[in-house]
């Protein structure tokens, strides 16, 4: 098991900074990381709902289908993604401090396989696209 994280300091208040998060079908705008989102259940930030990611990854994109865990509006979202001997939780913390917003993202995986997937995307890949991710929604939600 291995884990990355990479935090912002976004100069708004973490509604604004939800907000802007929240609305996945706009990710594909601003975000980067991210060139295809929508949900593939009703609703939206829940648990037990599911999303198709199309994540840019080097000059790859990879699909995902990752489930919701856990949402607490302004401060939370979790969501889960299962490979072939590989479990990925992405994680997302909104913390005001001050007048700005704290913003971690978080990726974890684990599994028996996650040691050798370490070797194909290897931390540092995984650090430089949640620092794209996170430098892009500190951009949108500060216009």
């Amino acid at each position: 098991m291995y884990s990355v994280q990479h935090t912002v300091a976004v100069l708004r208040a973490p509604e604004r900074v939800w907000t802007v998060f929240e609305d996945v079908a706009d990710w594909p705008r601003w975000n980067p990381v991210t060139p295809s989102a929508h949900w593939l259940t009703e609703g939206q930030w829940r648990r037990g709902a599911r999303l198709a990611l199309t994540l840019r990854l080097r000059q790859k994109r990879r699909l995902i289908r990752p489930d919701v865990v856990a949402v607490v509006p302004n401060v939370r979202v979790s969501w889960v993604s299962h490979g072939v001997g590989v479990k990925t939780s992405q994680t997302f913390t909104f913390s005001a401090e001050g007048p700005e917003t704290r913003v971690t993202a978080t990726e974890t995986l684990s599994g028996p396989l996650a040691f050798l997937f370490r070797l194909f995307v290897p931390p540092s890949l995984i650090r430089a696209t949640l620092v794209l991710w996170l430098d892009a929604l500190k951009s949108e939600a500060e216009r």
